[in-house]
């Protein structure tokens, strides 16, 4: 179906169809496949504003009738925890840069961004923080980690969870300070330094007893089951406790 330009009547029968929500959804797909095309930049804009283009949720809503605030709802709809959203910039220098020929995983790029803005606030004066360098250290970064993932069969939530304890470590804080740096080898015991700092955290965790809350806790972050943890009793409460294994 081919919409009405004039009057938007188009969209108008196809939400008054029989499966006119199922035929409305296939919309939102569209407009997920042109929010990906070189001038995406317009498309997503979801508060009405020129953004670099012409087609903002403004213009749209004004294309196809619709209200603006219904548009922009429907934007924030279909590009909910879309991996591209969080900086469409950035994504293209991964694209273009990181690896010739091939896309740098986007869930990579966005562990290493959130990583690498709370270390630019730990970290203000380091020079691969500033503005102008914080996008290459953030590829950079992500190129690692997706490395780690691939070549060293991490999983997702096991380097997730890295991640947290290394920004809540004071020492590891300072020690991986940019991603860029997690696969350079020690000299002393010839371990990667993500893999140091695993151990320091496991060693961490089994010295820990944990409750029942705090155990489903620790589970999801690690990735793991009930089988990887040792049951005690707390000899004072009669609490059920748990401890990681070794």
């Amino acid at each position: 179906m081919v919409p009405n330009k004039q009057n938007g009547d188009g969209y108008k029968t196809l939400l008054s169809m029989e499966n006119g929500e199922a035929l409305y959804g296939a919309f939102h797909a569209m407009i997920l496949h042109l929010s990906k095309q070189p001038k995406r930049d317009g498309w997503l804009t979801t508060d009405g504003t020129r953004d670099g283009g012409p087609l903002t949720a403004a213009a749209l809503a004004d294309h196809i009738k619709f209200s603006t605030k219904t548009v922009q709802s429907m934007l924030t709809a279909v590009t909910k925890d879309i991996g591209w959203l969080i900086d469409h910039s950035l994504k293209n220098k991964v694209e273009s840069i990181a690896y010739p020929g091939k896309r740098v995983d986007i869930q990579f790029v966005a562990m290493a961004q959130k990583f690498h803005k709370a270390q630019a606030k730990n970290h203000p004066n380091q020079a691969e923080f500033q503005k102008e360098n914080l996008p290459g250290t953030t590829l950079r970064g992500a190129r690692c980690l997706e490395e780690i993932h691939i070549n060293h069969k991490w999983e997702i939530k096991q380097i997730e969870a890295l991640l947290e304890w290394v920004l809540s470590n004071s020492f590891w804080l300072y020690q991986i300070r940019s991603l860029g740096s997690i696969l350079n080898v020690s000299r002393r015991n010839g371990s990667l330094k993500f893999e140091n700092a695993l151990a320091e955290m496991q060693a961490e965790g089994q010295s820990k007893l944990l409750n029942g809350e705090q155990l489903e806790q620790d589970m999801f972050k690690r990735g793991l089951g009930t089988e990887d943890y040792t049951q005690v009793t707390d000899p004072d409460t009669g609490e059920i406790l748990w401890r990681l294994k070794n």
